[in-house]
């Protein structure tokens, strides 16, 4: 029996332009419907909201897919996962849970892009 590596074929519907607010862009990954909002990723106020990975697996797919798409040439070196700290009046404050990618260019430039990873963080499939 021969085994042929097939790539992982994604349909990116999402250009190079970042979400405007209120704006969502889709993408279809593997059947899976992947809708991207919010921000630009450049800080965690304005972050990269993603919708659709019903699992931690196919939110890192999601995630990739938009950092290639917006960041070609960067390389993913880092990151950390953030939860906010409340102190005086916590029920008003909607729990989130935010993934900050650190990624290096060709060039040796860094950057940082939060997305916020709520919808799909520690679910296991």
């Amino acid at each position: 029996m021969k085994w042929v590596a097939l790539p992982l074929v994604c349909v990116i519907g999402l250009g190079c332009a970042s979400p405007k607010r209120g704006q969502v862009l889709k993408t279809v990954c593997n059947s899976v419907v992947i809708e991207y909002g919010g921000g630009d990723g450049s800080s965690c106020e304005e972050a990269v909201i993603i919708s659709g990975p019903s699992d931690i697996r196919e939110g890192a797919s999601a995630e990739d897919i938009w950092l290639r798409s917006h960041h070609p040439n960067f390389v993913r070196v880092g990151g950390s996962i953030e939860y906010p700290f409340c102190v005086r009046d916590c029920e008003k404050i909607e729990p989130r849970v935010w993934e900050r990618a650190k990624l290096r260019g060709p060039d040796g430039r860094e950057v940082e892009v939060c997305f916020d990873v709520t919808s799909f963080h520690g679910k296991r499939q």
